[in-house]
């Protein structure tokens, strides 16, 4: 049986209502809608695909090169689709397959082929950049 409570203005709700906004949705998504600022999870993504790419043209050091997968086409002799993808290693523990190259791997896997292959780093990190825009609102006036 859900658990009620009753809130600042005397109404009575369910437990599931006290962590959503009037909209509908969870609180700290609103935040992140309003403001235009990009969520900590997305950033890290980005970032290790930033990584990524770095890894795949070599301007990293050769301990991370050395480690990376093969591609597809480099194991299977037959033309796919998907050969320029690299191969992800499967492991047992869900630990594991959350970690950097797992995961990694199968982000940098779903973006374009056009994508991946950008001339320069910069390029490549212009075509990942977030979309909304910080409205011009949230860095003007005083601040105290």
């Amino acid at each position: 049986m859900e658990e009620n409570f009753e809130d600042t203005n005397g109404v009575i709700r369910s437990r599931k209502a006290k962590n959503r906004s009037y909209d509908g949705q969870k609180k700290g998504n609103t935040l992140y809608l309003e403001t235009g600022l990009e969520k900590p999870i997305d950033r890290r993504n980005r970032r290790c695909i930033c990584l990524m790419y770095n890894i795949v043209n070599n301007s990293t050091p050769s301990y991370l090169t050395d480690i990376l997968p093969p591609r597809i086409s480099e194991v299977i002799n037959y033309p796919l689709r998907h050969s320029e993808n690299f191969t992800i290693p499967s492991y047992i523990l869900t630990l594991t397959n959350s970690s950097f190259f797992p995961s990694t791997l199968r982000a940098w896997n779903s973006l374009d082929l056009e994508n991946r292959n950008a001339p320069s780093y910069t390029s490549f990190k212009r075509q990942l950049v977030n979309k909304t825009l910080v409205p011009v609102w949230y860095s003007t006036g005083v601040r105290k």
